[in-house]
């Protein structure tokens, strides 16, 4: 069985580590899938500093740190640094696409780790989503099947 290769931007880990009631179900595949082998989490270092605060949403507060990093030990989640390229790449994304510099450093970190799919919550990224279909990457929600277990309905609502 070949991997699938899935990034991530920290949208979806915030929504994930949060349990956004709204939003977890469609992480809850993914995260299955990559436990279960299926699915290698591709995402930026960017997003370790990211996911500690979204927009709108309440600060993850510093004595959750270790459930944070622990969760980006995980051995599905491969991290890619923005160097000098990617930040080039990204670049190259706002003035042709008109995106924000940290979208267009999640994207351009998925193009060139050869992800085609990244999954994002942010209604702006998704918008821009809708433009790219000449770079070779579907952005959208997350979305993979996963088996529903009894106890899952009662895991979100911890």
């Amino acid at each position: 069985m070949k991997e699938i290769k899935r990034y991530w931007d920290s949208s979806c880990f915030l929504a994930w580590l949060k349990k956004e009631p709204d939003k977890i179900d469609d992480c809850r595949g993914v995260i299955q899938g990559c436990e279960n082998g299926q699915i290698k989490l591709i995402t930026s270092t960017l997003t370790i500093a990211e996911v500690l605060y979204l927009k709108h949403n309440q600060k993850i507060p510093k004595t959750e740190s270790g459930l944070i990093r622990d969760f980006f030990e995980h051995r599905y989640i491969i991290t890619v640094a923005v160097d000098r390229t990617i930040a080039e790449k990204a670049q190259d994304l706002v003035w042709d696409y008109e995106i924000k510099p940290k979208d267009a450093i999640h994207a351009a970190s998925a193009i060139l780790s050869g992800t085609k799919i990244l999954d994002t919550f942010d209604p702006d990224f998704l918008t821009f989503g809708k433009k790219t279909q000449n770079l070779n990457l579907q952005i959208g929600k997350p979305c993979f099947s996963y088996q529903y277990k009894i106890n899952d309905k009662e895991e979100t609502q911890k």
